[in-house]
């Protein structure tokens, strides 16, 4: 069965909307690329030419598997996986000639329709979404049918998505919910957080570019200043010149923390991170939920967060703590690296000549 120049035009049309959102997202040459490619079929559809030889599609699939690899340095995980699945369905336009093959084509749109929900869930998104499915339905009674016309085709389509809102509706209240994401590698689906038990120069980058929510908060009364709203997380003591890492706390005594001010409570909301730390504001003195403070009064979970989970906390947001500190803890915080930077010790060396004493 040959395809007829409507038939085609629609299934272009429908790769085109679900992918036209990934432009902002996607490395500049893949748009133009699937741009390119979109418009050489419908210039062959128009025209009615050939197709171009399976040796040339091999070419321009190697290429394109290349540039993947180039740009984000692996072929697997969301990112890599989405740009990889636009550009290939994209190609596979140009060697559309069946049935079979048109109905692959608009499955996979239906597909890249989910992709798109990776980086935006907002009213648009929705609405843009589905008029590409709408449309998808559309060409897809096109290619079993023939006979209708649009309005014809776009009265059923309608009408099969609005007898699928009960079904829709039904599965969102019955379907158990998933924490983390749907699809992605191991290391993408706790990254909520952005912080491991390392730290260097250059991996904060991603963390401060992210939009992802890392904990929720909602407090009992009036809310502190954002000056005190230091939330501990994981602690870093030992530094070797290029990384920070938690290494062993051990303290010869119990840490002695005064109270200068009135407590604070409040309700923390923490997304998953695949790691035991809980992030509260210094200083916490009891929580909800079983976990332990450490010696050096970092507020650890029982058990990786893997879930999404909830908790109470209670802080004392002004405070003295270790007044009369031991020796060891001091020299341990002010211990540097044998081969540090000779241009940073000579500037703290001049901070503090310029200054009359340690406090100072």
């Amino acid at each position: 069965m040959k395809l007829s120049a409507p038939l085609l035009y629609g299934v272009i049309a429908s790769i085109f909307l679900v992918i036209a959102p990934h432009a902002e997202h996607l490395p500049q040459w893949v748009s133009i690329l699937s741009a390119i490619l979109l418009a050489w079929r419908f210039y062959l559809a128009y025209s009615n030419n050939p197709l171009p030889p399976r040796w040339l599609l091999l070419g321009i699939t190697i290429a394109i598997v290349a540039g993947i690899q180039s740009s984000y340095r692996t072929l697997f995980g969301s990112d890599a996986g989405v740009a990889l699945l636009i550009t290939l369905v994209s190609l596979k336009l140009l060697e559309l000639r069946t049935a079979r093959d048109a109905t692959l084509v608009l499955y996979l749109a239906c597909f890249i329709i989910i992709t798109n929900f990776f980086y935006s869930q907002s009213i648009t998104t929705a609405l843009i979404m589905l008029a590409s499915l709408l449309l998808i339905l559309s060409t897809w009674l096109h290619l079993h049918t023939g006979t209708l016309g649009l309005r014809p085709r776009l009265k059923i389509a309608s009408l099969i998505l609005l007898q699928a809102i009960p079904l829709t509706l039904l599965l969102f209240i019955l379907f158990p919910r998933v924490q983390g994401p749907l699809w992605g590698m191991p290391q993408d689906a706790y990254s909520s957080s952005g912080l491991s038990d390392s730290m260097s120069p250059g991996t904060l980058s991603k963390l401060s570019l992210s939009q992802a929510v890392a904990f929720r908060v909602s407090f009992e009364g009036t809310a502190p200043s954002r000056e005190q709203m230091y939330w501990r997380g994981p602690i870093l003591w030992d530094y070797d010149g290029v990384t920070w890492t938690a290494g062993i706390s051990i303290r010869s005594k119990v840490p002695a923390l005064e109270q200068t001010g009135d407590p604070l409570d409040y309700t923390v909301t923490l997304e998953p991170h695949n790691k035991r730390w809980l992030f509260a504001l210094e200083m916490p003195t009891k929580l909800s939920i079983p976990s332990v403070i450490t010696d050096d009064l970092q507020v650890l979970s029982k058990t990786p967060v893997i879930a999404r989970v909830r908790y109470n906390v209670h802080s004392q947001i002004t405070y003295r703590l270790n007044v009369e500190e031991t020796p060891y803890q001091l020299q341990r915080a002010l211990k540097l690296p044998p081969a540090l930077n000779p241009r940073t010790l000579k500037l703290a060396a001049d901070w503090r000549a310029s200054l009359p004493n340690d406090v100072a």
